[in-house]
């Protein structure tokens, strides 16, 4: 400790002498800006940090120990105020990424829609050929997808409504979804997007 920062001046401090207190920061204000300055980098944040440290000594003065090096005290208390600017730092670095990434998602999801092309001529096609493929079901199959896709009936609301397992339910889907991506398989970019089948 050099020998201006006394006992006295430490006792002094405790009591409130704001004179003691401007010698403490006249001795260190630099010094601990350095140590900052050595983890945080940006030079404005290592004063603001300092400074904050200095306020915070100002506060908790009347726990100082006089007897002990308030070098080390001040460098400690520095040492946290850094490791919390530093992780609030990771925090928000992450939080950046994480909209970097977002946004990445976001452009790549924008520009595949405007690359995906629909004609409304498409649609009119699909209707038709939904509607033809449907009356070549049978009727139990066609009933069962009719059902299943036009009124969201889940397969155990099928079976019991047409008092058939649920097995068999499944098993006329698969029949008419076989023969609907045979017959649409030239739309079925649209019909994946739509979840038509």
């Amino acid at each position: 400790m050099p020998v201006y920062i006394s006992e006295k001046l430490l006792i002094d401090l405790k009591k409130g002498n704001e004179e003691a207190f401007t010698l403490i920061f006249n001795v260190y204000f630099l010094r601990l800006c350095r140590f900052a300055l050595t983890y945080v980098i940006d030079e404005s944040t290592a004063k603001n940090i300092v400074q904050d440290v200095f306020i915070k000594l100002w506060e908790t003065r009347q726990y100082i120990n006089e007897n002990k090096s308030i070098l080390a005290y001040l460098l400690t208390i520095t040492r946290n105020s850094c490791l919390d600017h530093l992780k609030h730092k990771l925090v928000e670095h992450k939080y950046q990424n994480q909209l970097l990434k977002d946004q990445s998602e976001l452009e790549l999801n924008y520009n595949a829609l405007k690359r995906l092309e629909i004609d409304l001529l498409d649609y009119q096609e699909i209707e038709q050929i939904i509607e033809k493929t449907l009356r070549t079901l049978p009727p139990q199959c066609q009933h069962v997808f009719k059902l299943s896709r036009f009124d969201n009936l889940s397969n155990a609301e099928i079976a019991e409504k047409l008092d058939i397992g649920i097995k068999a339910v499944e098993a006329n889907i698969t029949r008419a979804l076989v023969i609907f991506r045979k017959e649409l398989k030239d739309y079925l970019t649209i019909l994946i997007l739509l979840n038509a089948v």
